[in-house]
């Protein structure tokens, strides 16, 4: 099985007086490059004071497609508790998403995939639409 590794986008608290360059009032988004697994890439967000994007509504995942380029992103979701319930790392609830539903997604390709993909049309994703979701 080949372990999936992708550059990440994290959530950076603006400290008082920080101008935010990302979506939001009190943060800012940050794209960490490098390869990561999700796990690596969350442990990384964590240790530089922040965590992995979480999206809870259509016009912040329209706002990290503005800014993530032409990269595919991890972002702070999991299902590895549970099959199929996925839950973000901060523990907001999950009342939105964005799934590749024209590529089955989510599809736990191979009972391993539990981790979330914020996707561009790339080698690794060639039919899916920016910013829609791979696990």
């Amino acid at each position: 099985m080949r372990i999936k590794k992708f550059e990440f986008i994290m959530v950076v608290m603006v400290i008082a007086g920080w101008m935010p360059v990302g979506f939001g009032q009190n943060s800012s988004y940050e794209i960490i490059e490098g390869d990561f697994t999700w796990h690596e890439a969350k442990v990384d967000a964590e240790a530089r004071g922040g965590h992995l994007a979480v999206i809870t509504s259509e016009s912040e995942n329209i706002e990290i497609a503005q800014i993530t380029g032409s990269k595919s992103l991890w972002i702070g979701a999991t299902d590895e508790g549970s099959e199929g319930e996925w839950k973000w790392v901060t523990g907001e609830e999950w009342s939105y998403n964005n799934w590749d539903v024209s590529s089955g997604e989510p599809s736990n390709s191979g009972g391993a995939e539990h981790s979330l993909v914020f996707t561009y049309l790339s080698v690794h994703f060639p039919t899916s639409v920016v910013g829609e979701w791979h696990d």
